[in-house]
């Protein structure tokens, strides 16, 4: 959910620590030329914006809209995929990213949510904040939700203390994967 960002900073540092252990070096890291990649921070300026004022008092607007932003962030991101198809891996970072895509447009703006999943990581304060339609980006599963399957539906049990979100899609673990295989494969390949 909300902290899935968490789960991006762990596939960094992940990455980076495969990288070092194949003899890899962040200078080569370093050289990758990732073309547009201002729209990178524009799309995770807005995603930032949108999770962290849904929870204002003053987020009226934000509640409204929330849900077309939420889809819209996703347009640069396709554009920097496209433009960058080449690099290793972003294809199979794309394949991630297109399913958590897919599943948001399909729902109106929103990331399906099990409530089990939530219960089962001991998030009950979230689910009250869903319940209550709280968060612009996420909603519960219901019986009328297409494609839930997408969704924030994997639990990560609590007692594994893993430092990402415990309640994550399948496009979250393929993304995970692929800027693991995208950051390890910079530092010890050279790039052209």
């Amino acid at each position: 959910m909300y902290e899935g960002d968490k789960m991006l900073i762990f596939s960094i540092v992940f990455g980076i620590i495969i990288g070092f252990l194949r003899r890899g070096s962040l200078y080569r890291l370093g050289e990758i030329k990732i073309k547009y990649s201002g729209l990178l921070f524009l799309s995770f300026g807005l995603k930032f914006v949108i999770y962290t004022q849904t929870q204002s008092p003053d987020a009226g607007w934000l509640l409204e809209y929330g849900a077309l932003l939420h889809m819209l962030l996703y347009l640069p991101l396709f554009y920097v995929l496209w433009k960058n198809w080449e690099l290793f891996a972003v294809p199979f970072l794309s394949v991630g990213i297109i399913a958590n895509a897919l599943v948001i447009f399909i729902n109106q703006g929103q990331m399906p949510v099990s409530a089990q999943g939530l219960e089962q990581v001991e998030l009950d304060f979230l689910y009250e904040i869903l319940q209550k339609g709280g968060f612009a980006t996420h909603s519960l599963i219901e019986a009328e939700t297409r494609l839930a399957f997408l969704g924030d539906v994997i639990v990560f049990p609590p007692f594994l203390d893993l430092p990402i979100s415990q309640l994550v899609s399948i496009g979250d673990i393929l993304i995970f994967l692929g800027m693991v295989l995208f950051i390890q494969h910079a530092m010890v390949y050279q790039n052209k």
